[in-house]
């Protein structure tokens, strides 16, 4: 019986290629598109979208809370990067976790393309922000007057977590730790968009989409790049990428 190939397992020579199968290609898939659905049907409601950023309008308010939400739109992509930096010594130490230093090839991409992406799509959109939409109606706290579809911290948080979450397929204890880890970071930056009033629901939910749709393309171009690399580069290349990811570090606590 065959097997069905998915993208990238092609034979290759010298490092091996990361494997994302149809089956889970295609769920990434219809699950971007299911949120950039529901993010356009709350857009065009309007009502919901409007009401969701109203009912947090107390919790805004709340000083401890306000300060929770802050930490996690600055600084949770920076944990999400630095959880990557730290799990790479072990990666080192240990033979078995050597082919995850693949993926932070994809990570570096995954931000350098769906970070992008994002942001171009928002300034084509230019969707107002809601402090600007309903600026007598919410308490908002000041946010700079970039357009506000699809949220870019959504996007880069997402596209930063989902390396890790797709492609690191060990399943003792400490690997779905780090995974929840990711997966509670990331969601605590998207929520935090809508808490402080930052961006809409449905501008939070197409930035997930958008981070999502650029998987397969990522993976494929990620591939493409380590068909031209053996393990002796790839081993000393990751050092490239872990500098950059400290750079990425120190850019996103800024943004």
């Amino acid at each position: 019986m065959l097997k069905q190939k998915g993208i990238g397992e092609e034979d290759v020579s010298g490092v091996k290629p990361l494997v994302l199968s149809r089956r889970v290609a295609g769920g990434v898939v219809s699950a971007a598109i299911l949120l950039w659905i529901a993010a356009t049907f709350l857009w065009m409601q309007v009502g919901l979208d409007r009401w969701i950023l109203i009912s947090h309008t107390d919790l805004r308010t709340n000083e401890l809370v306000a300060d929770i939400g802050h930490l996690a739109t600055r600084y949770g992509m920076s944990i999400i990067l630095f959880a990557y930096l730290i799990y790479l010594p072990f990666a080192f130490k240990f033979a078995r976790l050597r082919d995850s230093f693949r993926i932070y090839l994809l990570l570096i991409l995954m931000f350098g393309i769906a970070g992008p992406a994002g942001d171009i799509l928002k300034e084509i959109v230019d969707r107002p922000r809601p402090s600007a939409e309903y600026a007598a109606q919410i308490y908002a706290l000041p946010f700079p007057d970039s357009p506000s579809f699809p949220s870019g911290h959504a996007t880069k948080s997402v596209a930063l977590a989902l390396p890790f979450l797709l492609f690191i397929t060990a399943k003792d204890g400490w690997h779905r730790a780090v995974k929840v880890l990711l997966v509670a970071v990331a969601l605590g930056v998207c929520y935090s968009r809508v808490l402080l009033g930052a961006h809409y629901l449905s501008d939070v939910l197409a930035g997930v989409g958008m981070a999502l749709i650029c998987v397969p393309l990522v993976a494929f171009l990620t591939n493409k790049l380590l068909r031209r690399m053996n393990s002796r580069i790839l081993s000393r290349a990751v050092f490239v990428w872990a500098a950059l990811l400290a750079g990425l570090m120190v850019l996103t606590a800024r943004l």
